[in-house]
Parts: structure tokens; C-alpha cells; sequence
């Protein structure tokens, strides 16, 4: 079964045109993926969008976000509700995560958070 996404392409009347010139399989940002059936918001998505966010955003610091990089779970009750969450350090978005059941787990890519793993102190 493959992924069902959502893209998002600036209209332009030359458009068609020129994607007929190339071979590709997709054009555009990914804003939205689902596997089984929930949505989920892409980590580039998010950091197009996610600035303008006002509800299901989390500011993480300290050993909340180092936990929350290394793949942890963060226990606590948030001001959030159940589903996918916009993550941010410093004011700044790093992707997406999942809050549920008083839990908020990780949904950024292991890649993308690696820079961050090796900082033992993070200042925004």
C-alpha cells in the first residue's frame, strides 16, 4: 500500500507546460501524508505553515527537548489536544509530534533531529 499525500504547487498559466518538458514523479511540497487513516502533517509542511500555528504547538527546552530528540517519551499534561502537534525550540519549528494519553512522543525524522542529539546545551 502506498502513501497518500497532499501537495501544495503555486499556480502559474505556464504550469502544465513546463512539467511536460520534464519526467518527474511529483512537484511541489508535501504538506500532509497517511499510511492508514490519519493524516499526518510533513516536517517541511510544518515549518511552512507551522509560524502561524495558534493551537497544538509546544515550546520544548532543556532536558524536555533533549529527551524529546533522542526519541523519548515526555510524560506530563499538556494545554494540547490528542493527535499530531507542532514542536518548536525557541520560537523556532522542528517538526511534528504525537500527544496522547498524557504522552508526547516524537514524529521527527531521526535524521533531521541529529544536529541537535549532539548539543548538550541548546540555546535558541
Amino acid at each position: 500500500m502506498g502513501e497518500r499525500k497532499i501537495w501544495a504547487v503555486r499556480d502559474h498559466p505556464e504550469l502544465e507546460r513546463i512539467l511536460n518538458q520534464f519526467k518527474f514523479e511529483s512537484a511541489g511540497i508535501p504538506l500532509l501524508r497517511t499510511k492508514i487513516s490519519m493524516w499526518k502533517p510533513t516536517t517541511t509542511g510544518l515549518h511552512l505553515f507551522g509560524p502561524h500555528a495558534t493551537r497544538n504547538v509546544i515550546d520544548l527546552e532543556g532536558d524536555a527537548l533533549q529527551a524529546f530528540l533522542k526519541g523519548e517519551a515526555i510524560d506530563g499534561s499538556f494545554p494540547l489536544e490528542p493527535g499530531f502537534v507542532i514542536v518548536r525550540w525557541g520560537g523556532k519549528v522542528l517538526g511534528c509530534g504525537i500527544y496522547g494519553k498524557g504522552r508526547l512522543l516524537s514524529q521527527i525524522p531521526e535524521k533531521r533531529g541529529e544536529p541537535f542529539k549532539e548539543r548538550s546545551h541548546l540555546d535558541p
